[in-house]
C-alpha cells in the first residue's frame, strides 16, 4: 500500500535530483566559460606580425594627422588592431570548416 509519507518522499527525491542537476549544470558551465575566456586572453600582441604591426602604426599615425586628432592615434591603432585579428580569425574559421 503506498503511504502519503513514500509518496512525499518519492516527491522529495525527485526535486532534489533536478535541483541538484540543475546547480551541477550551472557550475560546469560556468568553469568551461571562465576557461574559454582565459584561453582568448592568452593571445599576445607579440603574435602579430611585425610589418603588419607597424604598418597598423603607421596608417593610425596618418589617421590621425589628416583629421587633426593626435590623441586619437592610439585608440585608431588598437581598433586596427582589433579589425586585423578578427579577419585573421574568421580567415581560420572559413578554412577549417
Amino acid at each position: 500500500m503506498v503511504t502519503d509519507s513514500s509518496i512525499l518522499g518519492d516527491v522529495l527525491s525527485l526535486v532534489g535530483g533536478m535541483i541538484g542537476g540543475g546547480l551541477t549544470t550551472i557550475v560546469i558551465g560556468l568553469l568551461r566559460l571562465r576557461q574559454r575566456r582565459r584561453a582568448a586572453r592568452k593571445v599576445k600582441r607579440e603574435a602579430f606580425d611585425p610589418i603588419v604591426d607597424s604598418r597598423i602604426d603607421e596608417a593610425a599615425a596618418y589617421w590621425a594627422a589628416t583629421h587633426g586628432k593626435p590623441e586619437a592615434q592610439g585608440l585608431v591603432a588598437s581598433k586596427l588592431h582589433l579589425a586585423y585579428r578578427l579577419a585573421q580569425q574568421r580567415q581560420l574559421r572559413r578554412w577549417s570548416r
